[in-house]
């Protein structure tokens, strides 16, 4: 451990080379040996701080809040673009804060671009029945002026 510039804050512990933690009275157990000190034939834990880690919570204790009904009411529907692009930001914010998997926000991501792959659809087809109009209008103005030309 002093070789990559740590040191133990309790004096009463030595790291094994194999990450382990002893207590400064027991004997280094051999590699694959269990965590007991056979000293004191008690558990030493690798990590005698984790009880500080563990309490202040972490990304699993944060998933448990984003529940469906959160979901649904912060996302709402799906249905224009202005809704994609709501969606996009929210998920991007939530995927920042670490409340969704990857997967979850890849599949989430995937399911923007299929809408706006539909929308973009609506609009295409809209604007081509919007010119097919337009093109049976002129040729059926171009028709009469031919008929009226023609004697």
């Amino acid at each position: 451990m002093e070789r990559m510039g740590f040191e133990p804050t309790t004096p009463w512990l030595q790291s094994t080379a194999w990450g382990r933690i002893l207590r400064a009275h027991c004997t280094q157990p051999a590699r694959g040996a269990p965590l007991r000190c056979a000293a004191c034939a008690t558990r030493t834990p690798a990590n005698p701080e984790i009880a500080i880690h563990a309490s202040a919570g972490g990304k699993a204790k944060a998933r448990r809040h984003l529940t469906l009904e959160r979901v649904e009411g912060e996302l709402g529907p799906l249905d224009a673009l202005e809704d994609v692009n709501r969606w996009l930001h929210r998920i991007g914010l939530w995927g920042a804060a670490g409340l969704l998997p990857g997967v979850v926000l890849g599949g989430l991501v995937r399911t923007c671009e299929i809408k706006l792959r539909v929308l973009e659809h609506e609009v295409t087809r809209e604007v081509v029945e919007q010119l097919r109009s337009r093109l049976e209008e002129l040729e059926s103005q171009v028709k009469q002026r031919n008929l009226a030309v023609i004697p």
